[in-house]
């Protein structure tokens, strides 16, 4: 079994940064054109004035820093409380996984590297490097720390979402919008098809509307 060498690494690094590079000047180019599709509530009248976001800065780049550092809120009120916290899991992995990098490699490399078995290429840094049996306890230690930390940052952030969201569904904003008091049911039993029925269910009902299209069709077309 040949190993991994060092310039197979610099190359796919190569390939895979112009790819990288191409595809975001793309998307760099097309975030200026359409204004549509990435700026729809600042450019066009879709909200109420009050509700405009500030135009970001024009340029090719000069948009990722002030965009970086809008508040919680802002995110809040523009991508919705699912938007935010979607963000907010991509950014929480990327410094899990950078300050774990900072310290583990330093650890593991060296714990790898000296004293093995005198492999080549990039094997060197790996685990099957080692030689000394005593070694792998380094190994041992560092996954039980790096795994026993991320369930903690995990049980940390599952107690700020459900006190978060609690807050935020239960805000006088949230509950003015028309979405936070509108359910849709798409099975409904043949009895509850009417509103006097359908009153019954449920308690403090404004408003009920009820499908009168030709429902053999519509379960055909679901069909298929």
């Amino acid at each position: 079994m040949t190993g991994t060498s060092s310039s197979q690494v610099l190359s796919a690094l190569s390939y895979n940064a112009v790819f990288f590079g191409i595809f975001m000047t793309i998307f760099f180019v097309f975030r200026l054109k359409l204004k549509r599709l990435y700026e729809p509530r600042s450019t066009y009248d879709l909200v109420d004035e009050e509700q405009k976001p500030e135009p970001l800065p024009k340029g090719l780049w000069q948009w990722l820093l002030p965009l970086l550092k809008k508040s919680d809120n802002f995110v809040i009120q523009q991508a919705g409380i699912d938007g935010y916290f979607f963000l907010r899991y991509l950014f929480l992995m990327f410094v899990y996984f950078a300050i774990s990098a900072l310290w583990l490699f330093p650890i593991l490399f060296p714990v790898n590297i000296v004293n093995g078995r005198n492999q080549d290429g990039m094997d060197k840094l790996a685990f099957q490097n080692v030689k000394n049996k005593k070694r792998y306890y380094a190994h041992a230690f560092c996954g039980w720390i790096f795994y026993w930390v991320f369930l903690f940052v995990i049980y940390r952030e599952l107690y700020y979402y459900n006190s978060l969201r609690c807050i935020v569904l239960s805000s006088p904003r949230y509950g003015r919008k028309l979405s936070s008091r509108t359910v849709l049911f798409q099975s409904v039993p043949s009895q509850y098809l009417s509103e006097r029925e359908f009153r019954k269910l449920f308690e403090g009902v404004r408003r009920i509307w009820i499908a009168r299209g030709n429902r053999q069709k519509l379960e055909e077309k679901n069909r298929n």
